[in-house]
């Protein structure tokens, strides 16, 4: 390749020698190291290839012979430059192309952030058009050591921040601190409750008073551990209650069914072979089509559209406004389709390992039994599960729950009438 490549760059000819001495010719060229490749007859002459700085040497060689070296075709850079050179309008276009490069090459045209989490994309593009930074600014006019300062005022939780401008590429890195979490004050008291009728398997109280002991079947709003602490006297009297939010490890067992259905008779897409492609040019928001694809869609019914859209950059710094794209417009037809029960049977249970995937941490199940059946169109699985899980639901404690009822002083009722009367 790279020898086809060199030969190019010389610049070759194709000769036909016409002559009565053309072994003679070739000899000589030989013992003078000229070089001629490819060498056959045709129709009584020979014809090949030679160098075009060599084909000029062959003037006394063709006087002394009695040859004639016929030019039959011209190929490599040199022909190519000269029929180049006659044509001014070309080097007008490239001269304009290479200004406009230029030109464009002075704008930001990609905006790149990585390193945020807390902080969304649009979010910091909105602020950083508040601080006069987006695409299309001039290079010249961005700060990048104020627009780092700028972004770490405006945003407290980010520790680091870097900005540097390569080519028409601004790049914006940065890193945020880990946000604490949220420190749960307890205003008030709460109540521990069952979620849903069970039983209770496992019953550890920290703080807060047990109202069921393991073993024992709950409904669904029972209170599990009550958050009311009792202070009693020295001679047992009830003095005063305190709300307090209930904590303990409770463990809750009970049954679930859970029903997964697929269809067995689908309508599934089939593409006919029919394709048309749309080649697109967008240049700063407006978009050219090579052709006009409303032309082609009264010809297909149904088709997907595929898109491939890239953007001119040249080792992503020299980024620029201009995408180039192709639109793929595929036909496509409906087809029934009816599934065996070996392969419905296999989706039913792709779907029961999603739901046991995305169940949460603290349950743990065990599957009782499974049924399959038939139900019109459909294929059900329906699974007869026991789930045990952690308790975390709370209900807040009323007033009225450990207030006390307060009496006066004559040891009144709290209604003001006096007891016994």
């Amino acid at each position: 390749m790279w020898e086809k490549i060199g030969r190019w760059f010389r610049g070759y000819v194709k000769i036909k020698l016409q002559g009565i001495s053309q072994e003679r010719f070739l000899n000589i060229c030989r013992g003078q190291n000229i070089y001629i490749w490819k060498l056959h007859r045709r129709n009584g002459d020979i014809c090949g290839y030679i160098y075009l700085e060599d084909f000029w040497n062959l003037k006394i060689i063709a006087r002394k012979t009695g040859v004639i070296p016929y030019v039959e075709e011209k190929i490599g850079f040199p022909f190519f430059w000269n029929r180049l050179s006659k044509r001014k309008g070309i080097y007008l276009g490239f001269l304009s192309a290479i200004c406009i490069l230029y030109g464009l090459s002075l704008f930001v045209w990609e905006i790149h952030i990585e390193g945020q989490h807390y902080h969304t994309r649009e979010q910091l593009l909105t602020y950083l058009e508040q601080c006069n930074v987006r695409t299309g600014q001039c290079c010249n006019r961005i700060d990048c050591a104020k627009l780092e300062e700028q972004i770490r005022r405006k945003y407290t939780d980010i520790a680091w921040v870097s900005a540097k401008l390569e080519g028409t590429r601004l790049s914006i890195s940065i890193v945020e601190t880990k946000k604490q979490n949220k420190i749960i004050t307890h205003k008030g008291g709460r109540h521990l409750i069952a979620p849903c009728n069970g039983r209770i398997t496992k019953m550890v109280t920290r703080i807060g008073v047990p109202k069921v002991v393991s073993g024992q079947s709950v409904k669904k709003g029972d209170i599990l551990i009550a958050g009311i602490i009792t202070y009693q006297d020295d001679s047992e009297q009830i003095v005063g209650h305190k709300p307090v939010w209930a904590e303990g490890k409770v463990e809750l067992q009970y049954d679930k069914k859970v029903t997964f259905r697929t269809p067995k008779i689908v309508q599934k897409k089939k593409y006919t072979g029919k394709k048309h492609n749309i080649y697109t040019c967008r240049i700063a928001g407006k978009k050219f089509y090579v052709t006009n694809p409303l032309n082609y869609f009264h010809k297909m019914k149904k088709y997907d559209i595929i898109a491939n859209v890239n953007k001119f950059s040249l080792k992503n710094k020299l980024v620029l406004p201009i995408y180039v794209g192709r639109y793929t417009y595929r036909e496509y037809t409906y087809k029934t389709v009816a599934y065996p029960d070996t392969a419905l049977k296999k989706q039913l249970l792709e779907q029961y390992a999603v739901y046991k995937k995305y169940l949460p941490k603290d349950q743990q199940i065990q599957c009782l039994h499974s049924l399959y059946r038939k139900e019109g169109n459909d294929y059900i699985l329906q699974v007869h599960l026991r789930i045990h899980q952690v308790v975390h639901a709370y209900k807040r404690v009323k007033s009225k729950e450990w207030r006390l009822k307060q009496t006066d002083e004559l040891n009144r009722n709290h209604d003001g009438s006096a007891n016994g009367t």
